[in-house]
């Protein structure tokens, strides 16, 4: 393509002002192009790194809620505000509680009023780092109890 334009323009069938125009918006063109597949090329890159991110999130947290199914001790797992995320078959036999019964709730709604300074203050750790894991001795009323 460059060389019929360069020979039209030694020639003089086009002027130098339209060769040199083609010559401009080409490299344009081609600079575009090249940039839009960059951007594909970074964009699947980034795809990628994302979905391994997004396994290896996943496999940790399969490995955590196996982990607190398998435990031989009651163990529970909360989110950040609070609510139960997981409630193992120990603390089922324990407290009379159902996993379908507390996954969801607050804590407090679950445990006795006198151990909520002691989830305050846990939670208020697990807040300020994220991955930290705070162990608390807390009572939750057993078959019922209030």
């Amino acid at each position: 393509m460059y060389a019929c334009f360069y020979m039209s323009g030694r020639f003089g069938l086009i002027s130098s002002i339209t060769e040199q125009g083609f010559y401009a918006y080409s490299d344009a063109l081609v600079k575009v192009i090249l940039g839009a597949l960059m951007a594909v090329v970074r964009n699947a890159e980034y795809l990628g790194m994302i979905r391994r991110w997004w396994a290896a999130a996943a496999s940790a947290s399969a490995d955590m809620d196996s982990l607190i199914r398998m435990a031989k001790v009651p163990v529970l797992s909360l989110d950040l505000t609070g609510s139960i995320v997981s409630w193992n078959a120990n603390l089922e036999s324990l407290t009379g509680l159902l996993v379908s019964e507390v996954k969801g709730k607050k804590l407090f709604d679950v445990a006795h009023g006198d151990n909520q300074e002691a989830i305050v203050e846990a939670m208020k750790v697990a807040k300020e780092n994220a991955t930290s894991t705070s162990l608390i001795e807390i009572s939750i009323p057993v078959g019922g109890d209030s």
